[in-house]
């Protein structure tokens, strides 16, 4: 089942913190945080809320991380466990 996209969710990259958030109103329920490494975005930390959890928000995030990252043409080096499980069950075409 695929997962429900709930309006009230923003989601943004704010590049100047290597990180992508996602919020509900003004809080900020989740982030998924990288290091730029030679070209490519190491993601290293992904968190949500423990009110949140359950939701899908970690996927959702991942998925939107994703699609920014490679629409800019960046590399992706998996290093959070979540990130990993999340590309196991969501293959990429580019085989990262």
């Amino acid at each position: 089942m695929a997962p429900q996209r709930n309006p009230e969710l923003e989601f943004s990259h704010l590049q100047d913190r290597s990180r992508f958030v996602v919020r509900s109103g003004k809080t900020t329920i989740g982030r998924l945080d990288y290091v730029m490494k030679l070209g490519n975005a190491h993601l290293v930390h992904t968190e949500v809320d423990p009110a949140w959890r359950g939701q899908q928000i970690a996927s959702l995030m991942t998925e939107f991380a994703i699609r920014e990252l490679t629409a800019a043409g960046t590399g992706i080096i998996a290093e959070c466990p979540f990130v990993i499980a999340y590309l196991k069950r969501h293959p990429m075409d580019s085989g990262t």
